[in-house]
This record gives C-alpha cells, structure tokens and sequence, in this order.
C-alpha cells in the first residue's frame, strides 16, 4: 500500500482521491484538523482566514523556513472555535504588528500610544478603534503629531542635504521589511475573503484591501532611520 511522509512528517496512505495539487500549508492545515483538503462542511475549527494567512507567510518567506511556516498549521488547528479569528487578526495587524514596529525602531512613547488602545474584539470594537478608520480621526491626528515630534527629536527627518536618505524612503523602503500589513499579496487575499460566507460563518466585510492600505500610512516615520543605517553602511 504506497504510503506519504507529509511535509509536517506524518505518514499517510495514498489512495486515488489524495489532491496532489493543494498548496503544502492548505494541505497541512487539513492535516492537522484531520479533514480531507478542500472539505470543511460544518467544521467550526476551520478558518479561511487562518489558512490564507499560512498560504500567504509560506509563499513570502525564504524556502528554509517554510517547514517552519508548515509547523504553524498545528497551532491554527488548535481545538477552539475560529469564529473570532478574522477579530483577532484585525487587532494585531492594527494594533500589535503596529506597535513592535515603533517599538523596534527605537520610538517606544508612539508604541505605548498604540499598544495603549482597545483590543479590537469584534464588528463593534473594530468601527471605534481601527487606527485608520473613521471611529479613530482624533487618535490619528494625535499619532501623526507624536510621530513626527519623535522623528524630528532624534535628528531622523529629511533634510535637504541628505539626497540618498531622501529618495530611499520616498521610494519606500519599507515594502522590503517583513509586515505583514504592508503586504500586498496578504491584502489581496484578506480582499477576497471580505464578506463572503463559509460553511459556518459570515466573514464581515471589514476589514478590507482599503482598510488595509490606509494602515500603511502609519509606518512610514522611522523609515528615516531605516533609510540613514542603510546609507551609512
């Protein structure tokens, strides 16, 4: 009887129906629920949202770390109800993801002004706290503010005689680093899946690819400092 080591190292039986064509994390990830691929009928485990999230970090990162990409399909199986996941995704793209960027880059008082707003828990709590969205035009006035004082405290903004940092940043240098917010295959992906129903859920129509796209507007700040390291070496 032929037998298959999957790429998360269980063996399984082949028989005629076994696709051959699914995407290794699609395939991992069915592995893990233990369903076959492509069948999720009634399964409250199962997230699309979860899955393409695999799909598209698999496809993003370099070849020796998708075995342990594949190893994340384990935990997106874990035995809970997936009904608030595309909430919990929501609120660390706007949020969290957010927040270690400022953090990471050296400008902590702009982190604790993200990290510092409410979780984002549902279709409520998102309309009132998406960084971007409307429920947020005051936040962002004050997060716009507090970015550039910080910038321009540490000596990090443009500068007229500083031509290479300029043209670096303007041509955003930023889209090279891994966030996942500013991914354009990841939005294009959560894109699709807006407002859609699956076997056992409707996925709200927000947050979408617009959505999205409006959160790259808070990352560009210490692009300067990204930019001034990369012309110094």
């Amino acid at each position: 009887m032929p037998i298959h080591r999957t790429l998360t190292g269980r063996l399984v039986v082949l028989d005629d129906e076994t696709p051959g064509d699914a995407h290794p994390f699609v395939a991992a990830y069915a592995e893990a629920l233990s369903l076959p691929v492509g069948v999720h009928s009634g399964d409250l485990h199962h997230s699309p949202v979860l899955e393409a999230w695999g799909v598209d970090l698999y496809d993003t990162v370099a070849d020796d770390l998708r075995p342990v990409v594949l190893q994340l399909a384990h935990a997106a199986a874990c035995a809970r109800p997936k009904r608030d996941a595309w909430w919990r995704l929501t609120d660390w793209l706007g949020r969290v993801e957010l927040a270690d960027w400022y953090t990471s880059t050296g400008f902590s008082e702009v982190a604790a002004l993200i990290s510092g707003r409410q979780p984002i828990t549902d279709q409520d709590s998102y309309l009132d706290w998406w960084p971007c969205g409307v429920g947020s035009h005051e936040f962002w006035q004050d997060f716009d503010a507090a970015a550039a004082q910080a910038v321009t405290a540490a000596g990090l903004g443009p500068s007229e005689h500083n031509d290479a940092v300029s043209w670096l940043t303007e041509s955003a240098l930023t889209d090279n680093i891994a966030i996942a917010g500013r991914r354009e295959s990841l939005r294009n992906r959560l894109d699709k899946l807006a407002g859609t129903t699956t076997d056992h859920e409707q996925i709200p129509t927000i947050p979408d690819r617009s959505d999205l796209w409006s959160l790259r507007g808070m990352y560009p700040e210490p692009a300067w400092a990204t930019c001034k390291f990369v012309e110094y070496r």
